[in-house]
């Protein structure tokens, strides 16, 4: 039906919390214990049926192996990229023209890697 949610992996589950709120402008949408050492939280962009979990690092002993590679699509790569530099997202890679289309790239404060894609309208 669709993709219900992605991991990764965080050193500190309420930075990680804070990152994706306060500068990707994303929202909470769940958040239950685990067990002493985290908990389950996923958080995704306003109005999107998918998530991302922050998953601690810490019940994960081969984190390391498991690398994201998450694509987020807008529809105004320009506009995202402002805003979510003006919260403080350190981008890798500022809007550019690919073959495949608009593209940007930015990182969380764990060092996991995003890409930004305008959306194609075919």
């Amino acid at each position: 039906m669709r993709i219900g949610a992605v991991s990764i992996y965080v050193a500190d589950q309420d930075a990680a919390l804070a990152f994706w709120i306060e500068r990707a402008g994303f929202e909470l949408r769940f958040s239950a214990p685990m067990g002493s050492e985290g908990r389950w939280v996923e958080v995704g962009p306003p109005g999107s049926e998918s998530a991302i979990v922050l998953y601690p690092r810490a019940m994960m002993a081969d984190w390391a192996q498991h690398k994201p590679s998450i694509v987020f699509e807008c529809g105004d790569i320009h506009v995202t990229h402002e805003a979510m530099a003006a919260r403080g997202v350190t981008f890798t890679q500022t809007p550019k023209r690919l073959p495949w289309g608009m593209f940007a790239a930015f990182v969380d404060p764990d060092g996991n890697w995003f890409g930004l894609r305008e959306r194609r309208v075919s």
